[in-house]
């Protein structure tokens, strides 16, 4: 299916208070996950097989989660096992502790392998796709999260993936100089040209009232690129979110 047309739902906050509300309100969500064309979020149809927006119908349909056990990708699971679906997660660490238990089934990123991502992929229709680093790490540096993107990108059309929901961020850039904003343009533009369609959500934050496990302090984010912001941004952030 060709898309024809590119929506975006820009600068929102994703709110993540509750199981049930992982968008700012339910309708972002239902917009986001079915496709709904007067929503400005979606490109192309993905049409509507067995998906229904009514809390606690079952389906036979299967959603992909990216890091279904982290910060984000828990909320997305929580919501969408409250609606009936069934979900896999992809994730970094396949060993570590499910606390979906049987309701989540576990299949390891396979980034280096893609015949086996796209395997992993294959019968899933929704891929809900929350990956990224927040901070580069010895190898891990944001170059090699927007490769893996690509990855990702790729395997979903192998495999079948009739849809994307894709959590960006605010005005991302591929002229911007901080490789955050830079590599997140990058994977929409891969998400886009890869005739899949989309949803792309640009938060301008994620918070929660939850746990701050898995959470950065936006003072810490600062505090890591102050030679980028400038001391001036810095202080001023730093007082104002702690």
């Amino acid at each position: 299916m060709v898309p024809t047309e590119v929506g975006f739902e820009s600068g929102c906050c994703l709110a993540m208070e509750s199981p049930l509300e992982v968008c700012d309100t339910k309708d972002h969500w239902r917009r986001a996950h079915t496709g709904d064309r007067k929503a400005g979020v979606s490109v192309g149809s993905p049409g509507r097989s067995s998906i229904e927006t009514g809390e606690g119908i079952e389906t036979d349909e299967l959603n992909v989660v990216t890091g279904a056990f982290g910060f984000t990708g828990k909320y997305i699971t929580r919501r969408l096992l409250a609606e009936g679906n069934r979900v896999l997660t992809l994730t970094g660490r396949p060993r570590r502790e499910n606390p979906f238990g049987d309701r989540v089934s576990v299949a390891p990123f396979n980034f280096d392998d893609p015949a086996a991502l796209a395997a992993s992929l294959r019968g899933a229709t929704v891929l809900f796709n929350s990956y990224w680093v927040r901070f580069p790490r010895g190898p891990i540096t944001y170059e090699l999260a927007t490769e893996n993107s690509k990855a990702l990108i790729r395997a979903s059309r192998e495999a079948g993936i009739r849809r994307i929901v894709h959590i960006s961020i605010a005005n991302p850039s591929k002229d911007s100089p901080l490789p955050y904003y830079r590599g997140k343009a990058i994977v929409e533009e891969a998400i886009i040209d890869s005739g899949i369609p989309h949803a792309i959500l640009r938060p301008t934050v994620l918070v929660s009232n939850g746990p701050s496990e898995g959470n950065t302090r936006l003072s810490d984010w600062v505090a890591q690129h102050a030679d980028q912001l400038g001391t001036c941004y810095e202080s001023e952030l730093a007082r104002h979110y702690r």
